[in-house]
């Protein structure tokens, strides 16, 4: 299931108060495999929460998210990162909500989401092709073509798990993954592998992606 966070964006606060409940996030405060800052939903007292827990808030929390960015014209590169338990994505966030046992697969999704290959995709066959600012939303994230991970290489498929472990590890001292280029280079090449890509060809949509970014950059 594929859909917008929680529309409590007049809630959220910087500062913890003894009636908080939740603990949430926005698009704003994740980065590739982590989140960078956690704000507060300070008009939610722990007995109004008891009783009026929003349907697709109590689906949230009984499976894995993986959370991305919304994509606008002027940020193309697709950014996500799994979703801590008990943190409650704003409406500024695609969720995307895998089936309850599936938290092994999360990791895997989470390396593809943020991977080169995903960013030059969304820029060549969505935004060039879309008539309005885009929005990574159910539409445009069912689109993606993700690989199958019944049918990959086992040693690809454990490699990218490690290596988002080892990612999400950078991101929790709030540092983004761009600034460590071989671990960069690390995910594109195996998500290259999952989709059949050699690395000549990775090479050549990483100009493209370039060539791109700064043909739209905005001024």
């Amino acid at each position: 299931a594929i859909f917008r966070g929680m529309g409590w964006e007049r809630h959220l606060s910087q500062e913890q108060s003894v009636h908080d409940s939740y603990r949430a996030i926005k698009g704003t405060d994740i980065i590739p495999f982590g989140i960078k800052e956690i704000r507060y939903v300070s008009a939610l007292t722990p007995d109004t929460r008891a009783s009026t827990v929003p349907p697709k808030l109590r689906f949230i929390q009984q499976r894995p998210v993986v959370v991305c960015q919304r994509l606008v014209s002027s940020r193309t590169r697709v950014v996500a990162a799994r979703l801590p338990h008990n943190v409650v994505p704003i409406s500024t966030l695609t969720c995307l909500c895998l089936p309850p046992n599936s938290q092994d697969f999360s990791p895997f999704i989470t390396c593809v989401l943020n991977s080169t290959f995903i960013s030059y995709y969304v820029a060549d066959h969505v935004f060039l092709h879309s008539r309005l600012s885009t929005s990574l939303d159910k539409e445009y994230l069912r689109s993606l073509p993700i690989p199958n991970p019944q049918t990959l290489d086992p040693a690809i498929y454990d490699s990218m798990t490690i290596l988002a472990s080892q990612l999400e590890e950078i991101a929790s001292s709030k540092k983004e993954i761009y600034v460590q280029p071989e671990k960069m280079q690390q995910l594109n090449d195996l998500v290259f592998k999952s989709y059949g890509i050699s690395s000549t060809q990775g090479r050549v949509l990483n100009q493209k992606l370039l060539i791109f970014w700064n043909r739209h950059r905005t001024p």
